[in-house]
C-alpha cells in the first residue's frame, strides 16, 4: 500500500515539474547508457587469450613510433623481429609472427575462392606452450 502511495506522489510530481523530470530522465539514461559501455569495453578488454591454458605467459609486442607532425602506435614488426627476439632472450619459448594481408584469389585445382582479407602466420601459431 505505500510503494502505491509512493508511485502516486511520484507522478504527480513527474506532472508538475515536467521540464525538471525529463532533464533528470534523460541524465540518467545517458549515465546508465555511458555505465554498461564502460562495462561493456572493460569485459572485451579482459577476455583477450583468456581461453589459453598459459594466458598470463603470452605477450604481443608492438610497435610505437614518435615524429614530428605524427605518431603511429600499430601491433605490426618486420619479419626477422620474431627470431631475433628469441635469439636476444632465452627465455622466450616461442615466437609467432601474424601478418594481415589484402585480399586475393586461392585457387586448388578447379575451385577458385575469392577472400577479402587474409591472415598469415607461422607453423607454430597451432603448437601450444
Amino acid at each position: 500500500m505505500m510503494w502505491m502511495n509512493n508511485l502516486r506522489t511520484s507522478y504527480r510530481n513527474l506532472k508538475r515539474h515536467k521540464i525538471y523530470s525529463s532533464i533528470n530522465i534523460f541524465g540518467l539514461a545517458v549515465s546508465l547508457a555511458a555505465c554498461w559501455l564502460i562495462v561493456l569495453y572493460v569485459k572485451d578488454e579482459w577476455s583477450y587469450d583468456r581461453f589459453h591454458d598459459k594466458a598470463d605467459r603470452i605477450v604481443r609486442v608492438v610497435q610505437h613510433q614518435e615524429w614530428e607532425g605524427g605518431n603511429m602506435h600499430i601491433a605490426l614488426t618486420s619479419a626477422p623481429f620474431a627470431p631475433a627476439l628469441k635469439t636476444a632472450f632465452p627465455q622466450i619459448e616461442e615466437a609467432v609472427r601474424i601478418d594481415a594481408e589484402g585480399g586475393d584469389l586461392i585457387e586448388h585445382g578447379t575451385n577458385v575462392l575469392k577472400v577479402p582479407d587474409i591472415i598469415t602466420a607461422d607453423p607454430s601459431y597451432f603448437q601450444g606452450i
